[in-house]
């Protein structure tokens, strides 16, 4: 009965509320500097996603601008969370990786950081190709780092994902 309470309340927060409790509570557990960092999803959807890193205390280096590990966190987590919806849709026990990481910085990051991913459709796809075939499969996905409408940067990633146990 209490686990049908807490569905209930699960399914009435609003998706993009959901997500970023999740995934803070996530780097509460698991990342703590995650947590520290206040990522905020703004858009989860099939096909993109949105998180924003705020540029605060735990997050600005000396010069006033981003980490560059913070910037390499949140598009890690762009990615990631679009892996991890698409195997909680299609109940799937999965082990997303990231396999390599490539960073361009274009200009400082002096603000809010937006990384958006707009790879969500492959990455559902590729969830499919895993379930059917029951092996890892890679994928480049690509994230921008944007600050107000300017890219502060750009980075892809090799996500890798197999069968989990």
């Amino acid at each position: 009965m209490f686990a049908d309470a807490m569905n209930t309340v699960y399914d009435l927060i609003p998706d993009p509320l959901r997500s970023t409790l999740l995934l803070r509570l996530f780097g509460l557990a698991k990342i703590r500097f995650l947590f520290l960092s206040r990522p905020v999803v703004e858009v989860a959807t099939r096909d993109r996603c949105v998180v924003r890193i705020p540029l605060n205390f735990w997050t600005k280096n000396h010069l006033g601008s981003m980490y560059m590990g913070v910037l390499a966190m949140g598009a890690d987590v762009a990615g990631g969370l679009l892996a991890v919806l698409a195997a909680q849709e299609k109940k799937a026990k999965v082990i997303p990786i990231f396999k390599d990481f490539k960073a361009d910085f274009l200009r400082r990051a002096d603000g809010d950081v937006r990384f958006v991913c707009e790879d969500g459709a492959a990455i559902y796809d590729m969830i499919d190709r895993v379930l059917e075939t029951g092996r890892r499969q890679n994928l480049k996905v690509d994230i921008s780092g944007m600050v107000g409408d300017i890219e502060a940067a750009h980075f892809t990633l090799t996500l890798s994902v197999k069968p989990g146990r």
